[in-house]
């Protein structure tokens, strides 16, 4: 049944939540959202307000269901999803609120339990927190979009700075996730469509983080990062090229590799909305948001796309900004960040398998 946000909302978010253990493996043949908003033309003969791209749209439909209710206000946004090794869901939440004539910008840490309530881990004003991934010591690290890369201590709440520039360039860090020797790798989200200033950065586990070096340039608005499961490949979407992009990656030395094929685009987007966040499963499948377009895609490991993952309330328009999905590393359990003029919402959806690293994301 297609259960719209109103009806959710009236029921209760409690009555949509599903806790862990009874999550079943998305089935491509069976699987399909309620509403009709693949379809370029509604059943009355009118045209969709959000149609999906050609390309997508006879694609198999993994239905998400509302799982958390963030924030109802308007300015609340949500980004990086990522499980600890315990399989506890954390997540980026930023809002601004009026001080004393000024606007002031918060970024939080929140932590989610099985039910969808969440709680604050730690805060900090003036930041953009857009990803996070946790370090081999327990360490979240963080990347804000003001220009630092943070390392945060959650027992204490302290934040440590790490090298965000390097030969003279400020990165603009997106996203984050740990590679081969568990070194960081960073997304730069620098440029834009006509200016390739972006690329993909590395901190050095053996020195405590504290090398920094370019691992492929040349890049725009580098948003989300993945590693596939044998940590051989880097996918990396490029937002305002409405692109996916794979990088061959060395996995004993963690350098890009340099042969033709070895840096190519997997996937070309159609329309406006741009690639956002990603993860992989242990299948090696890869899970996009698109924003602002209230959608993710599922990719096999060779990039095909396989499925479309859709809010059942998507034709209504709220809550667009579809920025990142989750992958629990528990069950094949998958989660949706999602917000827009409604508020801040999670929704859950059943993936076609567990993360494929989730302390490592």
């Amino acid at each position: 049944m297609n259960v719209t946000r109103r009806a959710a909302l009236a029921a209760g978010v409690g009555a949509l939540a599903m806790a862990p253990g009874t999550a079943a493996r998305a089935s491509l043949a069976t699987t399909a959202v309620g509403d009709e908003s693949a379809r370029s033309m509604s059943a009355e003969g009118t045209l969709d307000v959000n149609p999906l791209p050609s390309d997508l749209a006879g694609l198999p439909q993994i239905e998400a269901t509302l799982w958390a209710t963030v924030s109802s206000e308007n300015g609340h946004s949500l980004e990086g999803l990522v499980f600890d090794a315990a399989g506890r869901l954390y997540c980026c939440h930023r809002f601004s609120r009026e001080r004393d004539g000024e606007k002031v910008t918060t970024s939080e840490v929140l932590m989610f339990d099985d039910d969808g309530a969440s709680s604050v881990c730690a805060s900090r004003e003036g930041a953009a927190f857009n990803g996070i991934a946790f370090g081999p010591d327990g360490r979240a690290f963080l990347a804000d979009m003001t220009g630092h890369i943070l390392a945060l201590d959650l027992a204490s709440g302290e934040f440590a700075e790490l090298p965000s520039s390097c030969d003279g360039h400020q990165i603009m860090p997106n996203d984050v996730v740990l590679g081969p020797n568990d070194d960081l790798y960073i997304a730069d989200f620098s440029g834009n469509a006509f200016a390739a200033d972006g690329g993909v950065y590395r901190l050095h586990a053996a020195d405590s983080y504290q090398t920094i070096e370019l691992v492929q340039g040349g890049l725009r608005t580098c948003n989300g990062i993945a590693f596939t499961p044998d940590r051989s490949h880097l996918w990396v979407a490029e937002t305002s090229m409405n692109r996916v992009v794979r990088i061959a990656i060395d996995p004993q030395t963690g350098d890009a590799k340099t042969g033709f094929l070895d840096a190519c685009v997997v996937y070309q987007g159609q329309g406006t909305a741009g690639p956002d966040s990603m993860r992989v499963d242990a299948s090696g499948n890869v899970y996009q948001a698109f924003m602002p377009d209230g959608r993710a895609v599922v990719f096999n490991a060779k990039g095909i796309p396989i499925a479309n993952v859709l809010p059942v309330d998507r034709s209504e328009g709220t809550a667009m900004m579809s920025t990142c999905p989750g992958l629990s590393p528990l069950e094949p359990r998958g989660y949706l960040a999602a917000y827009g003029k409604g508020g801040a919402y999670m929704y859950s959806f059943a993936a076609l398998d567990v993360a494929a690293d989730a302390a490592k994301r």
